[in-house]
């Protein structure tokens, strides 16, 4: 039973960390009128609220470049998962900028 809950925890993060990422990048590809700020300020808030849950996709979805508007567009969400990165280990912050 332990490596059936093990295998259902790590398809929950894969499926996170690939839900996040497309929406970091839709959010990216979105143009300010197209996505309005208090929209941008709504989104913002609650990534932050759940940073807990999201802080390791959020860093995973620095490895695609594409994400950089996403994240410029969120400050809220962008100062959070600065600070998760300055409280990585040191072997997952390698691990995130070899694959960048």
């Amino acid at each position: 039973a332990k490596q059936r809950g093990s295998n259902k925890d790590e398809t929950t993060k894969l499926k996170t960390k690939e839900v996040l990422l497309s929406f970091m990048l839709c959010i990216s590809r979105t143009t300010k009128e197209d996505l309005p700020t208090d929209a941008r300020q709504h989104i913002d808030s609650e990534l932050v609220e759940n940073i807990d849950v999201l802080k390791w996709p959020l860093l995973r979805a620095l490895e695609d470049f594409r994400t950089y508007r996403g994240f410029l567009g969120l400050p809220k969400t962008l100062e959070s998962t600065r600070q998760s990165l300055t409280r990585a280990s040191r072997q997952n912050i390698s691990e995130i900028f070899n694959n960048l």
